[in-house]
């Protein structure tokens, strides 16, 4: 079984809130982000890339 960490609405440009720490996080096998994680979806991806850097990465922009 596939197992789900799903991450919506963060809103980072106007939060301190960060991932925990690898040793600190659920078991996963893919992360999924939704919803509004940084107004500006490029500053997402630098971020997620910068803190979850030992997975394979796909991503795909939604709704402009």
């Amino acid at each position: 079984m596939t197992r789900l960490w799903i991450i919506s609405d963060i809103h980072l440009e106007s939060s301190d809130w960060d991932l925990p720490l690898p040793s600190m996080r659920p078991a996963f096998d893919v992360l999924i982000c939704v919803g509004d994680l940084h107004v500006r979806f490029e500053r997402t991806v630098v971020w997620l890339v910068s803190r979850v850097d030992d997975r394979p990465r796909r991503g795909r922009r939604g709704k402009p």
